[in-house]
């Protein structure tokens, strides 16, 4: 059996090195998925960070010019505001179905409508499995429990990355979702 040559094992070995190199700076070349992909796995970590209380995680998810609604409040506001309510609420678990997400023609922003249920952690779960591709179904379903509400996000993408811009919450008050 012949022996490789030295130049031959060297260019493989540097080959190699480069592949690994490419991979380390660069990783595995995933898709990001859709727009609306990349929404949903926003807006689930959202849900995820507001059921651990964690108010500086979702405040890096909004842009610098972040507004919550109702009362006009801006990043620092809205910021102050969660942590108010999640030292009023405790502990609780957010259900939601499927919100529809409208893509702007722009592709640059787009709206979420969801609605919530909350519930505090440990309580009996309603079943809403049949329900989660239907979020009015989802709403008339649970229209009578005391904590249903109806949260809209305006969001924005910046440097490729989908932000929310704007928030609005709307709690349910027996007959739809008011002010």
């Amino acid at each position: 059996m012949e022996k490789p040559e030295k130049k031959t094992v060297y260019a493989v070995l540097a080959l190699m090195v480069c592949a690994w190199l490419l991979y380390e700076w660069f990783g595995p070349c995933e898709d990001p998925g859709s727009d609306q992909d990349q929404i949903r796995k926003l807006i689930d970590r959202c849900i995820t960070l507001a059921e651990q209380h964690n108010v500086s995680e979702i405040m890096e998810l909004t842009t610098e010019d972040f507004r919550a609604s109702p009362r006009a409040q801006d990043r620092r506001s809205a910021k102050r505001a969660l942590f108010v309510f999640f030292r009023r609420y405790q502990n609780f678990k957010l259900i939601y179905p499927n919100p529809p997400i409208e893509l702007q023609l722009d592709n640059k922003t787009a709206r979420a409508k969801l609605t919530l249920l909350m519930v505090a952690k440990g309580e009996d779960l309603p079943d809403t499995s049949d329900l989660m591709d239907d979020p009015e179904k989802f709403a008339e379903e649970f229209a009578d429990m005391a904590n249903l509400f109806r949260l809209y996000l305006d969001l924005r993408k910046v440097a490729e990355a989908w932000l929310i811009s704007h928030a609005a919450v709307k709690r349910f008050r027996g007959l739809g979702f008011g002010h």
